[in-house]
């Protein structure tokens, strides 16, 4: 089955909120939320820090400092990200919070995110 443009303007803004979602995860749990996708961390200007907290952390090292500045880095560039999540919050409706929790790689700091964020625009 062929996706219509329709659709692919669609997966196209799920996958923007999701790249705001992980780094807003990165803002709120630091390191843990952090992919070990290194296309990620390169676009987002991560990939050294996150490479220097794993080194740091192997070697029983401070990694305090080095998570803070992810967090600041990843709030940037979440700023810079429009989106108020309608479309992830339109697929998680018609396919169920199984399906969106797996689009969301099935990782719990994203989707606690998510929730999060639905929240607060649902207020």
């Amino acid at each position: 089955m062929e996706m219509t443009e329709h659709d692919e303007k669609m997966m196209q803004q799920m996958n923007k909120e999701k790249e705001k979602l992980i780094l807003l995860s990165i803002t709120r749990y630091g390191y843990l939320a952090m992919p070990q996708d290194y296309k990620f961390l390169r676009r987002h200007s991560l990939l050294n820090i996150y490479l220097e907290i794993v080194n740091r952390s192997m070697s029983g090292g401070d990694i305090r400092l080095l998570e803070k500045t992810a967090k600041n880095d990843a709030s940037l560039h979440a700023a810079s990200i429009q989106s108020d999540f309608s479309c992830l919050e339109e697929y998680r409706l018609s396919a169920g919070n199984k399906q969106a929790k797996l689009f969301l790689d099935g990782n719990n700091y994203y989707w606690r995110t998510f929730l999060s964020e639905l929240k607060k625009k649902n207020l």
